[in-house]
């Protein structure tokens, strides 16, 4: 959304891009949000803290292991429209995108198909995920 007020624009935005040669500032959107999506929102929707799972100097992608506590009511949200959803489940329900009852169904889903995480982190080790040659995000 755009706010034009005589010399005054801003832009409120869920997300932005930036130029870097010009310094231009965008409202950008991302079609793919990277590898193992599901499992990093997991992390956070089941209470885990927040965390950078971007390696820059390797160029990889490491999501550590994390815990989550089995929880079969959850299935209950999977059957309520999008609404409800949003009314009692984001903090802004008049600010989401357009794909965000999907991505907390999604969620939800697979919380209830990996009740632990165990199963995730073979041997206690995390999961990485390098960029292929296709652009790709493929399991290191």
């Amino acid at each position: 959304m755009w706010i034009h007020h005589e010399t005054l624009t801003e832009c409120f935005c869920l997300s932005s891009g930036v130029n870097v040669k010009t310094g231009h500032v965008f409202p950008a959107s991302f079609t793919h949000r990277g590898p193992a999506e599901e499992l990093r929102s997991a992390r956070s929707f089941s209470g885990g803290q927040m965390v950078e799972v971007y390696d820059s100097s390797r160029e990889l992608v490491k999501i550590e292991p994390c815990r989550w506590t089995p929880n079969n009511d959850m299935a209950f949200w999977l059957s309520q429209d999008d609404e409800t959803i949003l009314q009692y489940l984001s903090t802004s329900p008049h600010a989401e995108p357009p794909h965000f009852v999907h991505h907390i169904k999604s969620t939800i889903q697979f919380l209830l198909d990996h009740p632990s995480a165990d199963g995730l982190f073979p041997g206690g080790q995390p999961q990485l995920y390098r960029r292929a040659e296709d652009g790709r995000w493929k399991r290191a």
